[in-house]
């Protein structure tokens, strides 16, 4: 941290670094974003243990196994499908994540998920299918990742803004 002479040097550190911090928080946020994306979509396909508040995933059922069976067998499937990959059988429910950054104001927002209905309803459940969240689990699992990026942007700023 540098040092001041003067609480006038302090507020135009000060000015540099509100200046220069939603730059760089933005940077972080897409490392952020792209991180969860990818640990949300390497999910999607393997049975999943509980991860924080999120329920561990149950396995597929018999009817629907030989669906996959039978759709894997016409190669209509992903390739690294198989006949208990939950949630993976074409792939477009995978590539269907993604993320955001938005800016409103001096705020800035950091958005994972999915535009599909199938995505929601997957993660949250519906009477016939218990949930099988992929994005929750992989925002919880990088929160402290999160944290630490965040952490590291601000104190690189007030060190760069001298």
């Amino acid at each position: 941290m540098p040092d001041f002479n003067s609480f006038g040097d302090l507020a135009k550190h000060l000015e540099r670094v509100a200046k220069a911090m939603p730059k760089e928080t933005a940077k972080t946020l897409e490392k952020i974003g792209k991180h969860v994306e990818q640990v949300a979509k390497e999910k999607i396909g393997h049975i999943q243990d509980a991860s924080g508040e999120f329920n561990a995933w149950e396995d597929l059922a018999y009817d629907t196994q030989v669906e996959h069976f039978r759709t894997i067998e016409r190669g209509d499937a992903a390739p690294d499908a198989d006949v208990n990959s939950a949630l993976l059988l074409k792939g477009d429910l995978r590539e269907g994540i993604g993320h955001s950054v938005e800016k409103s104001g001096h705020e800035q927002t950091l958005t994972v998920g999915s535009e599909s209905d199938i995505a929601y309803w997957q993660e949250m459940g519906t009477e016939k299918i218990p949930p099988r969240p992929a994005i929750g689990p992989a925002m919880f699992e990088s929160e402290q990742m999160g944290r630490d990026l965040l952490g590291e942007t601000v104190e690189y700023v007030f060190r760069k803004a001298v």
